[in-house]
Protein backbone atom coordinates (compact mmCIF):
# COMPACT_ATOMS: atom_id res chain seq x y z
CA UNK A 1 0.00 0.00 0.00
CA UNK A 2 2.78 2.31 0.60
CA UNK A 3 4.34 1.99 -2.12
CA UNK A 4 1.24 2.17 -4.42
CA UNK A 5 0.18 5.46 -2.24
CA UNK A 6 3.62 6.63 -2.77
CA UNK A 7 3.71 6.44 -6.58
CA UNK A 8 0.05 8.21 -6.60
CA UNK A 9 1.97 11.13 -4.50
CA UNK A 10 4.53 11.69 -7.25
CA UNK A 11 1.97 11.77 -10.24
CA UNK A 12 0.03 14.65 -7.48
CA UNK A 13 3.00 16.96 -7.14
CA UNK A 14 2.44 17.46 -11.18
CA UNK A 15 -0.62 18.53 -10.94
CA UNK A 16 -1.34 22.39 -11.63
CA UNK A 17 -4.87 23.07 -9.90
CA UNK A 18 -6.46 21.40 -7.17
CA UNK A 19 -8.77 19.31 -9.47
CA UNK A 20 -5.85 18.20 -11.12
CA UNK A 21 -4.80 16.64 -7.64
CA UNK A 22 -8.32 15.09 -6.99
CA UNK A 23 -8.38 13.52 -10.16
CA UNK A 24 -5.06 11.94 -10.03
CA UNK A 25 -6.36 10.63 -6.35
CA UNK A 26 -9.56 9.61 -7.59
CA UNK A 27 -7.95 7.16 -10.56
CA UNK A 28 -5.69 5.84 -8.44
CA UNK A 29 -7.32 4.63 -5.28
CA UNK A 30 -10.14 3.37 -7.06
CA UNK A 31 -7.60 0.82 -8.15
CA UNK A 32 -6.42 -0.09 -5.12
CA UNK A 33 -10.54 -0.56 -3.70
CA UNK A 34 -9.89 2.49 -1.56
CA UNK A 35 -11.99 5.02 -1.16
CA UNK A 36 -10.49 8.81 -0.08
CA UNK A 37 -12.16 11.92 1.49
CA UNK A 38 -10.69 15.60 1.60
CA UNK A 39 -12.28 18.03 4.74
CA UNK A 40 -10.28 21.67 3.97
CA UNK A 41 -10.60 23.79 7.64
CA UNK A 42 -11.65 27.53 7.57
CA UNK A 43 -9.86 30.06 9.27
CA UNK A 44 -10.60 29.87 12.16
CA UNK A 45 -10.36 25.87 12.43
CA UNK A 46 -13.79 25.48 14.09
CA UNK A 47 -15.06 24.19 10.65
CA UNK A 48 -14.60 21.64 7.81
CA UNK A 49 -16.10 21.37 4.26
CA UNK A 50 -16.29 18.70 1.70
CA UNK A 51 -13.66 19.60 -0.93
CA UNK A 52 -13.72 16.47 -2.50
CA UNK A 53 -15.02 12.45 -2.38
CA UNK A 54 -13.78 9.65 -4.74
CA UNK A 55 -17.24 7.90 -3.94
CA UNK A 56 -19.36 7.30 -7.17
CA UNK A 57 -21.90 9.84 -7.85
CA UNK A 58 -24.46 7.07 -7.15
CA UNK A 59 -23.78 5.99 -3.41
CA UNK A 60 -23.26 10.51 -3.20
CA UNK A 61 -26.75 10.45 -4.70
CA UNK A 62 -28.00 7.99 -2.12
CA UNK A 63 -26.36 9.07 1.09
CA UNK A 64 -28.06 12.41 0.32
CA UNK A 65 -31.18 11.00 0.43
CA UNK A 66 -30.81 9.19 3.23
CA UNK A 67 -29.62 12.31 5.13
CA UNK A 68 -31.34 14.85 2.83
CA UNK A 69 -28.65 16.82 3.51
CA UNK A 70 -26.33 17.80 0.15
CA UNK A 71 -22.89 16.78 -0.31
CA UNK A 72 -21.02 19.63 -2.22
CA UNK A 73 -19.49 22.07 -0.17
CA UNK A 74 -21.63 20.71 2.88
CA UNK A 75 -19.50 22.15 6.70
CA UNK A 76 -19.49 20.73 9.60
CA UNK A 77 -18.46 21.83 13.12
CA UNK A 78 -15.35 20.33 14.68
CA UNK A 79 -16.55 19.21 17.65
CA UNK A 80 -14.67 19.76 20.95
CA UNK A 81 -13.46 15.80 22.11
CA UNK A 82 -14.18 14.46 18.72
CA UNK A 83 -11.96 12.50 16.68
CA UNK A 84 -11.24 15.19 14.46
CA UNK A 85 -10.48 17.55 16.99
CA UNK A 86 -7.71 14.55 17.95
CA UNK A 87 -6.50 15.10 15.02
CA UNK A 88 -6.08 18.77 14.80
CA UNK A 89 -4.63 18.72 18.43
CA UNK A 90 -2.43 16.25 18.41
CA UNK A 91 -1.46 16.01 14.68
CA UNK A 92 -1.55 12.32 14.77
CA UNK A 93 -3.23 9.61 12.41
CA UNK A 94 -6.40 7.67 13.75
CA UNK A 95 -7.26 4.26 12.23
CA UNK A 96 -11.23 4.08 13.43
CA UNK A 97 -13.22 1.07 13.28
CA UNK A 98 -16.23 1.11 13.48
CA UNK A 99 -17.05 4.44 11.86
CA UNK A 100 -20.04 5.02 13.31
CA UNK A 101 -18.97 7.94 15.40
CA UNK A 102 -17.02 9.64 13.14
CA UNK A 103 -19.81 9.70 10.69
CA UNK A 104 -21.77 11.55 13.81
CA UNK A 105 -19.52 13.39 14.10
CA UNK A 106 -20.25 15.18 10.52
CA UNK A 107 -23.84 14.85 10.78
CA UNK A 108 -25.99 17.62 12.57
CA UNK A 109 -27.28 16.10 15.71
CA UNK A 110 -30.89 15.87 14.81
CA UNK A 111 -29.13 13.70 12.13
CA UNK A 112 -26.95 11.35 14.05
CA UNK A 113 -29.02 8.39 14.08
CA UNK A 114 -28.68 8.11 10.47
CA UNK A 115 -24.52 7.33 10.95
CA UNK A 116 -25.38 3.46 11.00
CA UNK A 117 -27.11 3.22 8.19
CA UNK A 118 -25.46 6.23 6.02
CA UNK A 119 -21.79 4.12 7.49
CA UNK A 120 -23.26 0.98 5.24
CA UNK A 121 -24.43 2.76 2.41
CA UNK A 122 -20.89 4.47 1.94
CA UNK A 123 -19.03 0.99 2.79
CA UNK A 124 -17.23 3.24 5.23
CA UNK A 125 -16.58 0.15 7.88
CA UNK A 126 -13.43 1.15 8.99
CA UNK A 127 -10.85 3.76 7.84
CA UNK A 128 -8.14 5.98 8.40
CA UNK A 129 -8.01 9.88 9.49
CA UNK A 130 -4.68 11.62 8.60
CA UNK A 131 -3.79 15.28 8.97
CA UNK A 132 -3.22 17.42 5.76
CA UNK A 133 -0.26 18.94 7.70
CA UNK A 134 2.16 21.57 5.62
CA UNK A 135 4.83 23.45 6.83
CA UNK A 136 3.54 22.21 10.77
CA UNK A 137 0.19 24.19 9.75
CA UNK A 138 -2.83 22.12 9.58
CA UNK A 139 -5.00 22.70 5.85
CA UNK A 140 -7.41 19.54 6.76
CA UNK A 141 -7.89 16.33 7.03
CA UNK A 142 -7.60 13.09 4.47
CA UNK A 143 -9.94 10.20 5.17
CA UNK A 144 -9.40 6.68 3.26
CA UNK A 145 -11.66 4.11 4.08
CA UNK A 146 -11.72 0.63 2.65
CA UNK A 147 -12.74 -3.23 3.87
CA UNK A 148 -8.94 -4.61 4.09
CA UNK A 149 -7.66 -1.32 6.19
CA UNK A 150 -5.66 -2.34 9.49
CA UNK A 151 -3.52 -0.12 11.33
CA UNK A 152 -0.37 -1.39 9.96
CA UNK A 153 -1.53 1.04 7.51
CA UNK A 154 -1.56 4.07 9.05
CA UNK A 155 2.03 4.80 7.94
CA UNK A 156 1.33 4.87 4.36
CA UNK A 157 -2.09 7.09 4.82
CA UNK A 158 0.24 9.48 6.99
CA UNK A 159 3.20 9.89 4.10
CA UNK A 160 -0.02 10.16 1.54
CA UNK A 161 -1.58 12.84 3.69
CA UNK A 162 1.53 14.64 3.53
CA UNK A 163 2.28 14.70 0.25
CA UNK A 164 -1.66 15.39 -0.88
CA UNK A 165 -1.12 18.58 1.94
CA UNK A 166 2.06 19.51 -0.32
CA UNK A 167 0.20 19.15 -3.78
CA UNK A 168 -2.21 21.31 -2.97
CA UNK A 169 -0.35 23.90 -1.25
CA UNK A 170 1.89 24.22 -4.77
CA UNK A 171 -1.48 24.63 -6.48
CA UNK A 172 -2.30 27.23 -4.59
CA UNK A 173 1.43 29.18 -5.21
CA UNK A 174 0.94 27.75 -8.76
CA UNK A 175 -2.00 29.76 -8.71
CA UNK A 176 -0.82 32.69 -7.46
CA UNK A 177 2.13 32.84 -10.06
CA UNK A 178 0.02 32.37 -12.87
CA UNK A 179 -1.97 35.38 -11.84
CA UNK A 180 0.87 37.28 -11.53
CA UNK A 181 2.42 36.17 -14.92
CA UNK A 182 -0.83 36.63 -16.95
CA UNK A 183 -1.01 40.64 -15.28
CA UNK A 184 3.20 40.68 -16.28
CA UNK A 185 2.38 38.94 -19.73
CA UNK A 186 -0.38 41.32 -20.48
CA UNK A 187 1.36 44.34 -20.24
CA UNK A 188 4.31 43.42 -22.10
CA UNK A 189 2.47 42.31 -24.84
CA UNK A 190 0.10 45.14 -25.26
CA UNK A 191 1.75 48.02 -23.77
CA UNK A 192 2.33 50.84 -26.01
CA UNK A 193 5.43 51.46 -25.52
CA UNK A 194 8.19 48.96 -26.38
CA UNK A 195 10.04 46.57 -23.91
CA UNK A 196 12.90 44.42 -23.85
CA UNK A 197 14.69 42.29 -21.67
CA UNK A 198 18.16 42.33 -22.34
CA UNK A 199 21.53 40.17 -20.90
CA UNK A 200 24.12 41.48 -19.80
CA UNK A 201 26.00 41.16 -23.42
CA UNK A 202 23.99 42.90 -24.42
CA UNK A 203 21.08 40.88 -26.38
CA UNK A 204 17.61 40.68 -26.29
CA UNK A 205 16.51 37.89 -24.32
CA UNK A 206 12.65 38.77 -25.29
CA UNK A 207 10.71 41.86 -26.75
CA UNK A 208 7.43 42.69 -26.73
CA UNK A 209 5.29 43.60 -30.32
CA UNK A 210 5.59 47.10 -29.41
CA UNK A 211 9.17 47.06 -30.33
CA UNK A 212 9.06 44.84 -32.89
CA UNK A 213 6.91 46.92 -34.58
CA UNK A 214 9.09 50.07 -34.07
CA UNK A 215 12.52 48.37 -35.18
CA UNK A 216 10.55 46.23 -37.83
CA UNK A 217 12.45 42.86 -37.24
CA UNK A 218 11.11 39.72 -35.85
CA UNK A 219 11.31 38.83 -32.07
CA UNK A 220 13.52 35.70 -33.46
CA UNK A 221 15.39 38.67 -34.82
CA UNK A 222 16.55 40.46 -32.26
CA UNK A 223 17.40 37.83 -30.08
CA UNK A 224 20.10 37.41 -32.59
CA UNK A 225 21.30 40.78 -32.34
CA UNK A 226 22.69 43.11 -29.87
CA UNK A 227 21.51 46.59 -29.38
CA UNK A 228 24.91 47.98 -30.76
CA UNK A 229 23.37 46.31 -33.90
CA UNK A 230 19.83 48.81 -34.43
CA UNK A 231 21.60 51.93 -32.02
CA UNK A 232 22.75 54.85 -34.36
CA UNK A 233 26.50 54.75 -34.44
CA UNK A 234 26.29 58.33 -32.89
CA UNK A 235 24.39 57.35 -29.79
CA UNK A 236 26.23 54.02 -28.89
CA UNK A 237 28.99 55.35 -26.80
CA UNK A 238 26.72 57.56 -24.65
CA UNK A 239 24.60 54.36 -24.19
CA UNK A 240 27.03 52.10 -23.00
CA UNK A 241 28.17 54.47 -20.43
CA UNK A 242 25.03 55.09 -18.46
CA UNK A 243 24.90 50.92 -18.79
CA UNK A 244 28.03 50.29 -17.40
CA UNK A 245 27.29 53.21 -14.43
CA UNK A 246 23.96 51.54 -13.72
CA UNK A 247 25.56 47.85 -13.79
CA UNK A 248 28.52 49.36 -11.05
CA UNK A 249 25.73 50.67 -8.98
CA UNK A 250 26.25 54.39 -9.61
CA UNK A 251 22.39 55.01 -10.73
CA UNK A 252 19.19 53.27 -10.20
CA UNK A 253 17.94 53.52 -13.79
CA UNK A 254 18.89 55.98 -16.69
CA UNK A 255 16.89 57.51 -19.35
CA UNK A 256 18.23 59.00 -22.97
CA UNK A 257 16.81 60.12 -25.92
CA UNK A 258 18.84 57.89 -28.83
CA UNK A 259 18.44 57.08 -32.60
CA UNK A 260 17.25 53.57 -33.51
CA UNK A 261 17.62 52.16 -37.04
CA UNK A 262 14.99 50.53 -38.64
CA UNK A 263 15.26 47.12 -40.15
CA UNK A 264 14.71 49.32 -43.97
CA UNK A 265 17.49 52.02 -42.74
CA UNK A 266 14.93 54.58 -41.43
CA UNK A 267 16.27 56.78 -38.51
CA UNK A 268 13.66 56.76 -35.42
CA UNK A 269 13.95 58.15 -32.17
CA UNK A 270 13.54 57.04 -28.74
CA UNK A 271 12.94 57.39 -25.81
CA UNK A 272 15.09 54.75 -23.57
CA UNK A 273 14.47 54.06 -19.63
CA UNK A 274 16.73 51.44 -18.55
CA UNK A 275 16.77 49.75 -15.57
CA UNK A 276 19.04 46.73 -14.13
CA UNK A 277 17.16 43.33 -12.39
CA UNK A 278 19.54 41.90 -9.34
CA UNK A 279 19.38 39.01 -7.91
CA UNK A 280 19.35 38.18 -3.85
CA UNK A 281 22.77 39.10 -3.46
CA UNK A 282 22.69 41.81 -5.82
CA UNK A 283 24.35 40.21 -8.82
CA UNK A 284 22.66 41.92 -12.17
CA UNK A 285 20.88 39.42 -13.94
CA UNK A 286 19.26 41.52 -17.19
CA UNK A 287 18.48 44.54 -17.82
CA UNK A 288 14.77 46.13 -18.42
CA UNK A 289 14.18 48.73 -21.83
CA UNK A 290 11.62 50.65 -22.45
CA UNK A 291 11.28 52.58 -25.62
CA UNK A 292 9.15 54.63 -26.91
CA UNK A 293 8.97 55.90 -30.10
CA UNK A 294 9.50 59.81 -30.20
CA UNK A 295 10.08 60.38 -33.99
CA UNK A 296 7.21 62.61 -34.14
CA UNK A 297 8.54 65.31 -31.61
CA UNK A 298 11.25 65.55 -33.73
CA UNK A 299 9.44 66.57 -36.80
CA UNK A 300 9.26 69.85 -39.00
CA UNK A 301 8.42 73.53 -38.37
CA UNK A 302 4.91 72.71 -40.04
CA UNK A 303 4.09 70.04 -37.85
CA UNK A 304 5.22 72.39 -34.75
CA UNK A 305 3.02 75.01 -36.28
CA UNK A 306 -0.07 72.41 -36.52
CA UNK A 307 0.84 71.28 -32.94
CA UNK A 308 0.73 74.72 -31.94
CA UNK A 309 -2.55 75.69 -33.31
CA UNK A 310 -4.21 72.13 -31.25
CA UNK A 311 -3.12 73.69 -28.39
CA UNK A 312 -4.25 76.90 -28.89
CA UNK A 313 -7.96 75.44 -29.90
CA UNK A 314 -7.36 73.51 -26.76
CA UNK A 315 -6.39 76.41 -24.84
CA UNK A 316 -9.59 78.19 -25.82
CA UNK A 317 -12.31 75.31 -25.61
CA UNK A 318 -11.41 75.02 -22.21
CA UNK A 319 -11.40 79.31 -21.68
CA UNK A 320 -7.59 79.33 -20.75
CA UNK A 321 -5.22 81.84 -21.32
CA UNK A 322 -1.71 81.87 -21.49
CA UNK A 323 0.94 84.17 -20.20
CA UNK A 324 4.40 84.76 -20.06
CA UNK A 325 7.30 86.48 -17.82
CA UNK A 326 11.00 87.45 -19.08
CA UNK A 327 12.42 87.75 -15.81
CA UNK A 328 15.95 89.01 -16.95
CA UNK A 329 13.74 92.25 -18.25
CA UNK A 330 10.76 91.95 -16.64
CA UNK A 331 8.50 92.17 -19.85
CA UNK A 332 5.06 90.23 -18.76
CA UNK A 333 2.74 88.87 -21.54
CA UNK A 334 -1.13 87.68 -21.31
CA UNK A 335 -3.05 86.75 -24.39
CA UNK A 336 -6.56 87.96 -25.04
CA UNK A 337 -8.00 85.49 -22.02
CA UNK A 338 -5.90 86.43 -19.68
CA UNK A 339 -6.13 90.09 -19.83
CA UNK A 340 -10.12 89.12 -19.83
CA UNK A 341 -9.82 87.39 -16.40
CA UNK A 342 -7.26 89.88 -15.41
CA UNK A 343 -9.82 92.61 -16.03
CA UNK A 344 -7.20 94.09 -18.63
CA UNK A 345 -7.90 96.31 -21.64
CA UNK A 346 -7.33 94.95 -24.79
CA UNK A 347 -4.79 97.82 -25.39
CA UNK A 348 -3.78 98.50 -22.37
CA UNK A 349 0.37 97.79 -21.52
CA UNK A 350 0.79 95.14 -19.15
CA UNK A 351 3.92 95.87 -16.69
CA UNK A 352 4.97 93.30 -13.92
CA UNK A 353 3.62 96.30 -11.52
CA UNK A 354 0.40 95.73 -13.36
CA UNK A 355 0.36 92.23 -12.15
CA UNK A 356 1.74 92.08 -8.74
CA UNK A 357 -0.79 94.95 -7.78
CA UNK A 358 -4.40 92.82 -8.93
CA UNK A 359 -3.26 89.81 -6.30
CA UNK A 360 -5.56 90.03 -3.08
CA UNK A 361 -3.37 91.11 -0.29
CA UNK A 362 -4.45 88.35 1.66
CA UNK A 363 -2.55 86.10 -0.97
CA UNK A 364 0.52 88.19 -1.54
CA UNK A 365 2.64 86.20 0.87
CA UNK A 366 1.53 82.67 -0.43
CA UNK A 367 2.61 83.74 -4.26
CA UNK A 368 5.76 85.40 -3.35
CA UNK A 369 6.33 82.14 -1.66
CA UNK A 370 5.54 80.05 -4.64
CA UNK A 371 7.57 82.14 -7.13
CA UNK A 372 10.64 81.95 -4.64
CA UNK A 373 9.89 78.00 -4.48
CA UNK A 374 9.79 77.82 -8.41
CA UNK A 375 12.69 79.46 -9.45
CA UNK A 376 15.10 78.88 -7.06
CA UNK A 377 18.38 77.35 -9.05
CA UNK A 378 19.27 74.74 -5.99
CA UNK A 379 15.96 73.21 -5.39
CA UNK A 380 13.13 73.68 -8.19
CA UNK A 381 12.28 71.13 -10.54
CA UNK A 382 10.68 73.49 -13.08
CA UNK A 383 7.08 73.73 -12.01
CA UNK A 384 5.06 76.31 -10.77
CA UNK A 385 1.37 76.24 -9.84
CA UNK A 386 -1.10 77.37 -7.59
CA UNK A 387 -4.51 79.04 -6.92
CA UNK A 388 -4.72 82.36 -5.62
CA UNK A 389 -7.55 85.63 -5.38
CA UNK A 390 -7.12 88.79 -7.70
CA UNK A 391 -8.71 91.92 -6.59
CA UNK A 392 -9.91 93.65 -9.95
CA UNK A 393 -10.27 97.47 -9.96
CA UNK A 394 -13.95 97.50 -9.89
CA UNK A 395 -13.51 95.79 -6.28
CA UNK A 396 -14.44 92.59 -7.87
CA UNK A 397 -12.70 89.40 -6.17
CA UNK A 398 -11.94 86.46 -8.62
CA UNK A 399 -10.06 83.10 -8.13
CA UNK A 400 -8.15 82.19 -10.47
CA UNK A 401 -5.62 79.16 -10.93
CA UNK A 402 -2.19 79.01 -12.79
CA UNK A 403 0.58 76.76 -13.85
CA UNK A 404 3.58 76.77 -15.72
CA UNK A 405 7.09 75.92 -16.05
CA UNK A 406 10.23 77.47 -15.28
CA UNK A 407 13.31 77.90 -17.64
CA UNK A 408 17.04 77.78 -16.66
CA UNK A 409 19.83 78.58 -18.39
CA UNK A 410 23.56 78.18 -17.12
CA UNK A 411 24.91 81.43 -16.75
CA UNK A 412 29.08 81.55 -16.74
CA UNK A 413 29.03 83.94 -14.03
CA UNK A 414 26.09 82.67 -11.93
CA UNK A 415 25.92 79.60 -12.73
CA UNK A 416 21.71 77.98 -13.08
CA UNK A 417 19.34 80.78 -13.18
CA UNK A 418 15.79 80.85 -13.61
CA UNK A 419 14.82 83.30 -16.98
CA UNK A 420 11.34 82.61 -18.22
CA UNK A 421 8.50 81.37 -17.01
CA UNK A 422 5.54 80.86 -18.97
CA UNK A 423 2.22 79.06 -18.31
CA UNK A 424 -1.67 79.33 -18.29
CA UNK A 425 -4.29 81.17 -16.30
CA UNK A 426 -8.35 79.70 -15.55
CA UNK A 427 -10.91 81.49 -13.67
CA UNK A 428 -11.89 78.78 -10.93
CA UNK A 429 -14.41 81.70 -9.37
CA UNK A 430 -17.32 79.43 -10.21
CA UNK A 431 -15.57 76.40 -9.06
CA UNK A 432 -14.63 78.09 -5.45
CA UNK A 433 -18.42 79.06 -5.15
CA UNK A 434 -19.72 75.11 -6.16
CA UNK A 435 -17.19 74.21 -3.14
CA UNK A 436 -18.34 76.60 -0.83
CA UNK A 437 -21.99 75.62 -1.47
CA UNK A 438 -20.96 71.83 -1.37
CA UNK A 439 -18.99 72.42 2.02
CA UNK A 440 -22.17 74.41 3.29
CA UNK A 441 -24.38 71.32 2.00
CA UNK A 442 -22.04 68.94 3.74
CA UNK A 443 -22.16 70.42 7.14
CA UNK A 444 -25.65 70.82 7.28
CA UNK A 445 -26.02 66.87 6.40
CA UNK A 446 -23.32 66.23 8.67
CA UNK A 447 -25.69 67.63 11.34
CA UNK A 448 -28.55 65.50 10.23
CA UNK A 449 -26.56 62.69 10.65
CA UNK A 450 -25.59 63.44 13.73
CA UNK A 451 -29.09 63.90 14.98
CA UNK A 452 -30.18 60.75 13.32
CA UNK A 453 -27.44 58.94 15.42
CA UNK A 454 -28.60 60.98 18.81
CA UNK A 455 -32.57 59.61 18.06
CA UNK A 456 -31.08 56.18 17.34
CA UNK A 457 -28.90 56.00 20.18
CA UNK A 458 -32.27 57.06 21.96
CA UNK A 459 -34.13 54.15 20.32
CA UNK A 460 -31.60 52.11 21.40
CA UNK A 461 -32.03 52.87 24.69
CA UNK A 462 -35.52 52.40 25.48
CA UNK A 463 -34.93 48.98 23.89
CA UNK A 464 -32.66 48.08 26.65
CA UNK A 465 -34.25 49.67 29.36
CA UNK A 466 -36.93 47.07 27.50
CA UNK A 467 -35.00 43.92 27.62
CA UNK A 468 -33.53 45.05 31.61
CA UNK A 469 -36.29 45.15 32.97
CA UNK A 470 -37.95 42.29 31.76
CA UNK A 471 -38.19 38.73 33.96
CA UNK A 472 -37.33 36.62 30.99
CA UNK A 473 -33.86 35.42 30.61
CA UNK A 474 -32.33 37.01 27.71
CA UNK A 475 -29.36 36.52 25.74
CA UNK A 476 -27.57 37.14 22.13
CA UNK A 477 -25.06 34.26 21.49
CA UNK A 478 -22.52 34.91 18.65
CA UNK A 479 -21.52 32.28 15.69
CA UNK A 480 -18.57 31.45 17.88
CA UNK A 481 -21.27 30.56 20.68
CA UNK A 482 -19.76 32.84 23.24
CA UNK A 483 -22.45 35.26 24.81
CA UNK A 484 -22.06 39.05 23.52
CA UNK A 485 -25.48 40.28 25.65
CA UNK A 486 -26.82 39.07 28.92
CA UNK A 487 -29.76 40.89 30.46
CA UNK A 488 -29.58 41.41 34.71
CA UNK A 489 -32.51 38.92 35.03
CA UNK A 490 -30.78 35.81 33.36
CA UNK A 491 -27.18 37.60 35.23
CA UNK A 492 -29.32 37.37 38.99
CA UNK A 493 -30.49 33.63 37.67
CA UNK A 494 -26.99 32.44 37.01
CA UNK A 495 -25.65 34.34 40.39
CA UNK A 496 -23.20 36.04 38.45
CA UNK A 497 -22.00 39.88 37.20
CA UNK A 498 -22.64 40.36 33.62
CA UNK A 499 -19.47 41.03 32.85
CA UNK A 500 -18.11 37.41 33.91
CA UNK A 501 -20.97 36.01 31.71
CA UNK A 502 -20.34 37.99 28.53
CA UNK A 503 -17.46 36.87 26.17
CA UNK A 504 -17.91 32.98 27.41
CA UNK A 505 -18.77 30.36 25.17
CA UNK A 506 -22.61 29.56 26.20
CA UNK A 507 -22.52 26.04 27.28
CA UNK A 508 -19.71 27.02 30.51
CA UNK A 509 -22.88 28.30 32.44
CA UNK A 510 -24.92 24.84 32.11
CA UNK A 511 -24.06 20.93 33.34
CA UNK A 512 -22.26 19.06 30.99
CA UNK A 513 -26.09 17.29 29.81
CA UNK A 514 -27.57 20.37 29.29
CA UNK A 515 -24.70 22.10 27.40
CA UNK A 516 -24.63 19.12 25.02
CA UNK A 517 -28.17 19.87 24.32
CA UNK A 518 -27.41 24.04 23.97
CA UNK A 519 -24.80 23.53 21.53
CA UNK A 520 -26.85 21.31 19.64
CA UNK A 521 -29.77 23.12 19.05
CA UNK A 522 -27.87 26.29 18.71
CA UNK A 523 -25.55 24.54 16.14
CA UNK A 524 -28.48 23.77 14.60
CA UNK A 525 -30.29 27.25 14.46
CA UNK A 526 -27.11 28.71 13.10
CA UNK A 527 -26.68 26.27 9.84
CA UNK A 528 -30.46 26.07 9.45
CA UNK A 529 -31.41 29.72 9.81
CA UNK A 530 -34.82 27.79 11.88
CA UNK A 531 -36.22 29.17 15.05
CA UNK A 532 -35.92 26.31 17.77
CA UNK A 533 -37.74 26.56 21.01
CA UNK A 534 -37.79 23.35 24.28
CA UNK A 535 -38.90 23.22 27.71
CA UNK A 536 -36.28 21.93 29.91
CA UNK A 537 -35.45 21.56 33.95
CA UNK A 538 -32.19 23.80 34.55
CA UNK A 539 -30.22 23.84 37.64
CA UNK A 540 -29.17 27.13 39.08
CA UNK A 541 -27.30 28.28 41.98
CA UNK A 542 -30.07 28.43 44.48
CA UNK A 543 -33.03 26.63 42.43
CA UNK A 544 -33.94 24.04 40.01
CA UNK A 545 -36.92 25.74 37.64
CA UNK A 546 -38.60 24.87 33.81
CA UNK A 547 -37.95 27.15 31.60
CA UNK A 548 -39.36 27.35 28.13
CA UNK A 549 -36.64 28.99 25.77
CA UNK A 550 -36.85 30.13 22.46
CA UNK A 551 -33.93 30.52 19.80
CA UNK A 552 -34.57 33.06 17.37
CA UNK A 553 -31.61 33.46 14.40
CA UNK A 554 -30.53 36.82 13.68
CA UNK A 555 -29.27 37.12 9.83
CA UNK A 556 -26.97 39.63 7.98
CA UNK A 557 -28.88 40.92 4.34
CA UNK A 558 -31.60 38.27 5.15
CA UNK A 559 -29.38 35.25 4.51
CA UNK A 560 -26.11 34.34 6.94
CA UNK A 561 -27.16 33.79 10.58
CA UNK A 562 -24.78 35.95 12.55
CA UNK A 563 -25.67 35.31 16.03
CA UNK A 564 -29.15 33.72 17.89
CA UNK A 565 -31.21 35.69 20.24
CA UNK A 566 -32.38 33.67 23.19
CA UNK A 567 -35.04 34.24 25.58
CA UNK A 568 -35.95 31.81 28.34
CA UNK A 569 -38.73 32.17 30.27
CA UNK A 570 -39.78 30.39 34.18
CA UNK A 571 -42.75 28.16 33.45
CA UNK A 572 -42.39 26.36 36.89
CA UNK A 573 -45.79 27.31 38.23
CA UNK A 574 -47.70 27.17 35.06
Amino acid sequence: LLLMLSQTAQRMQQARSPEAVYQTIGNEVEKLGFNVTILLLNETKAAARIGYMSFAPSVIQLAEKLTGLKAKNYHLSIKPGGHYDQVLKEKKTLFISPMDDLIAEALPKAANFLAPNLTKVMGMDQGIVAPLEVNDEIMGFLTVTGDVLTEADITAVSAFANQTAIALQNTRYLSQLNEKETRFRAIFEHAGVGIALVNMEGKPMETNPALQDMLGYSSEELTQMDFTQFTHPEDIAKDLTSFQSLVAGDLDLYEMEKRYIHKDGTILWGWLIVTLVRDANGTPQFAIGLVENITNRKQAEVALRRSEALRRVALEGAEMGTWFNDLDTGELFWDGRAREIFGADPDEPITLERGLSIIHPDDRDMVNEEFARATNPQTALGDYGLEYRILLQDETIRWVATKGRVIFEDDETLGRKAVRLTGIVMDITARKEAEKALRRHRDELEELVAQRAAALKASETRYRTLTESSPDMIFLIDHDHTVSYVNQSAASQFDKDRNDIIGQPHTSLFPAEIAAQQRDALQYVLQSGQTVQAENKVSFPHEDIWLHTRLVPITENGKEVTAVLGVSRDITSL
